[in-house]
């Protein structure tokens, strides 16, 4: 009975998902164990002591069907969809600094003026690492920390 029941919202989910563009079948155990399988007309599917057994033509793949979870996915299931940035080690500028976060411990921060001359230097600590744009002299000056580096103009 479970084995009909199966076969039978696996077709009809992949008949609906024609109109919603479905490509995947995702098959995941309760151990974590997953797999995704093109839906297309190679897609065959048996069954043999309790298990499922699929195969798209480029993989096979064997789940047990009572640890057995079923879904569709839309679109590549490799591509990134979004990028998060966790390492957050941009500067943040503030009315009298620019504060880096989470800069690798040891990490130069260098102020330059116009003529390429070295101002100063702050090592980051690994926490927030914080320089005082009133101790800039007037006119350009370059900062770089990390891999960023960006001209600053004090009035």
């Amino acid at each position: 009975m479970k084995k009909i029941f199966i076969m039978m919202s696996i077709l009809l989910l992949t008949l609906t998902a024609t109109a919603k563009r479905v490509q995947y079948l995702c098959l995941t155990a309760s151990d974590g164990t997953e797999a995704k399988l093109a839906l297309s007309e190679s897609l065959i599917i048996s069954f043999d002591n309790g298990n499922m057994i699929a195969t798209d033509g480029t993989q096979t793949v064997q789940f047990d069907v009572n640890t057995l979870n079923i879904s569709y996915e839309d679109g590549d299931p490799s591509a990134i969809n979004e990028v998060t940035d966790d390492k957050n080690d941009k500067p943040r500028f503030q009315k009298n600094t620019i504060s880096f976060d989470n800069l690798p411990s040891g990490t130069p921060v260098q102020v330059y003026s116009a003529d390429g001359r070295l101002q100063s230097v702050v090592k980051a600590n690994g926490g927030i690492t914080t320089i005082h744009l009133e101790q800039l002299k007037k006119g350009t000056n370059i900062i770089k920390a990390g891999k960023y580096s960006f001209k600053y103009l004090k009035p």
